[in-house]
């Protein structure tokens, strides 16, 4: 298949919501959640929530394009929530690595989220909000055996 985007939230997402407490002169949580946005090929075999898997090189692209042209943060794919949660990193992984203890393959796009907001923090400390998604339209063109 050719990917576009997905449309539904990823089949596996890991908030790691930071609560450690700030500086002396900030004390309080640092309020970060770091998650996978997309994997190539996943460890899995079961792909996104479509089923579909993508390679390093189309999510890179995707994460380019994102970079470069929207920068949004949304909520469900149903409203806008910038300026409540601000995008603070966004790589793509150099190398297989390990974060908080799970395996994170290479070509994995990972963004690191900083949430002022108390409505969305809590939704990600209480588990309610638990995933990242590129949200958007595929078009699903078969491969020819």
């Amino acid at each position: 298949k050719a990917h576009g985007a997905v449309s539904s939230p990823m089949r596996r997402f890991t908030v790691k919501a930071d609560t450690t407490p700030g500086t002396p002169e900030s004390p309080e949580e640092l309020r970060y959640a770091l998650g996978i946005v997309l994997e190539p090929e996943p460890f899995n075999g079961a792909g996104d929530s479509q089923g579909d898997t993508y390679s390093a090189d189309e999510i890179r692209k995707a994460e380019w394009i994102y970079m470069m042209h929207f920068r949004n943060i949304g909520l469900q794919h149903k409203t806008f929530l910038n300026g409540r949660i601000h995008l603070v990193e966004s790589y793509l992984a150099p190398t297989d690595l390990v974060i908080d203890g799970e395996p994170i393959q290479q070509g994995t796009w990972l963004m690191g989220l900083y949430v002022p907001d108390d409505a969305p923090w809590e939704a990600i400390r209480k588990g309610e909000l638990t995933g990242l998604s590129i949200a958007g339209i595929v078009q699903a063109v078969p491969i020819e055996a």
